[in-house]
């Protein structure tokens, strides 16, 4: 018997997290920039259905433009099983931020660190098991334009 669960992307504006839902929803609409509303997919992963929900991207979980309203609105008032921190490599430090905040909710959570090429080309590089045993959280590498790290 299938069971159901509600998985949501939450980043940054332009981390790639529409990128990601694209791809793990296999919709091959091209990708245009910010996400000021929230997409959902349902999709199968070993027999279970996933709702798979992208959320406008935000800075931070205290609103102050309105699709962060929408997206902190929506981690209050409904039943979440995994959060999909996305966070662009190159601004690590930034995106932390959010991080720091939604693991003040309690939620499950892993991130996808997306980007990487990018923080390469400016001399960056992250030690995802470092900052993994750092902050207690998973964190596995995306490249969401190619595809790359995405079903993991």
């Amino acid at each position: 018997m299938s069971r159901f669960y509600t998985a949501v992307l939450i980043g940054q504006p332009n981390s790639g997290k529409t990128s990601i839902f694209r791809a793990l929803a296999d919709n091959k609409t091209p990708s245009g920039g910010a996400t000021v509303d929230i997409s959902s997919a349902e999709i199968n992963i070993w027999g279970d259905v996933v709702r798979l929900i992208d959320l406008p991207g935000c800075f931070s979980l205290n609103p102050t433009h309105p699709a962060e309203e929408i997206t902190t609105k929506f981690l209050m008032n409904q039943k979440i099983d995994l959060v999909i921190n996305v966070l662009d490599a190159s601004m690590i430090t930034r995106g932390l931020e959010l991080t720091v905040e939604l693991m003040e909710m309690g939620l499950p959570m892993v991130i996808a660190l997306n980007m990487n090429d990018l923080a390469a080309k400016r001399g960056m590089t992250v030690d995802t098991k470092e900052l993994e045993g750092l902050i207690g959280v998973p964190v596995i590498t995306t490249h969401a334009l190619h595809n790359k790290g995405v079903k993991e």
